[in-house]
């Protein structure tokens, strides 16, 4: 993640993640939730059936038995352990256990451009995270990653005025997949490229995020994955559910939100475009430019979470408030 952290006085070199709970997000993506019950069961099904859990039954009664417990109370125990040991990371549990004297906060961050570290400043941390000024970002390689066509380096293409949106996006497998989002992210890409090339320069790393895997799998198509042919300034790193890039870091960045709405979105729309640490996490990880690609209207009337409504108030109030840096693109061509 893209926020202060905690760490011994003599590591006070630049800002790093507050700890997330992924296992928060079970209990937040109800939308999801139930695609994931059918999954893990038929997944429990298939190692029953074929007889693969013969090999853990044994290691499994020994867990159960280690909490002096019986049915469900065990059962819960023994997740619980499972999420204090694999979910939880060394690093935080260390954190959570020392003296609060040996810990310094970090809030000077010195990765990204001003103008990203402003879209989570607020709606994560409160203001309590600065950058410093130019010249000093500059000294670290941060500088803004404009071209021609993209002549700011926090953009959103907004599909809200495009009627094949809705027409384009379905449902694949347990996920979505929105092919003009898709198609958007892939031109971009290569308007990027074939401009950077006649710019010149060090060649730019970037990924692309993705709210449901099945989504990032359609754009790694269109890109020509994993071969990327005819890219050459252009370094992909990750395409893939937002999830996956927890500490990776791109000079580019395009965040696609995969859904439409037209109308007035329902309280279980779209959960998982309103869980606040992913949020966070799509956004910090851009150095020079940040690409949006989706539906602002949408976005503008998600109502289950109010720390994500407050969050894409403010996002969408600084493209309003800052363009010099920051642009909506209603109209784009590839």
């Amino acid at each position: 993640m893209g926020g202060p952290c905690y760490l011994p006085p003599r590591a006070r070199t630049a800002s790093a993640a507050a700890p997330g709970h992924p296992a928060r997000l079970w209990r937040e993506d109800e939308e999801l939730r139930q695609f994931r019950d059918k999954a893990v069961l038929a997944a429990a099904e298939r190692l029953r059936d074929s007889g693969g859990w013969e090999a853990y039954r044994e290691p499994f009664a020994a867990a159960h038995g280690f909490f002096h417990a019986s049915g469900d109370e065990a059962d819960r125990a023994l997740l619980q352990a499972m999420i204090r040991y694999l979910v939880r990371s060394l690093f935080e549990r260390c954190v959570a256990g020392c003296d609060p004297s040996l810990r310094q906060r970090l809030v000077v961050q010195r990765r990204m451009i001003e103008p990203i570290a402003a879209i989570v400043r607020e709606p994560v941390y409160k203001g309590d995270y600065r950058s410093p000024g130019d010249a000093d970002l500059r000294a670290c390689g941060v500088v803004p990653l404009t071209t021609p066509t993209f002549t700011r380096p926090v953009l959103f293409l907004d599909t809200s005025l495009q009627p094949r949106a809705r027409a384009e996006e379905r449902m694949v497998g347990n996920g979505f997949v929105n092919e003009l989002e898709c198609e958007w992210v892939a031109s971009a890409c290569r308007r990027y490229e074939r401009e950077l090339r006649l710019l010149g320069g060090p060649r730019v790393t970037v990924s692309v995020l993705c709210f449901d895997a099945a989504q990032a799998r359609e754009v790694r198509r269109l890109l020509g994955a994993p071969r990327f042919a005819g890219f050459h300034r252009l370094g992909f790193q990750v395409i893939d559910a937002v999830d996956r890039i927890q500490g990776q870091e791109s000079d580019l960045v395009f965040l696609t939100f995969g859904r439409t709405h037209f109308g007035r979105p329902g309280p279980l729309f779209g959960q998982w475009l309103q869980d606040l640490r992913r949020l966070n996490v799509a956004c910090t990880r851009a150095h020079r430019a940040l690409v949006f690609v989706g539906q602002k209207r949408m976005l503008e009337r998600l109502c289950s979470s109010p720390e994500s409504q407050a969050f894409y108030a403010h996002l969408l109030g600084l493209f309003a408030a800052h363009p010099e840096s920051m642009q909506v693109v209603q109209d784009y061509r590839g």
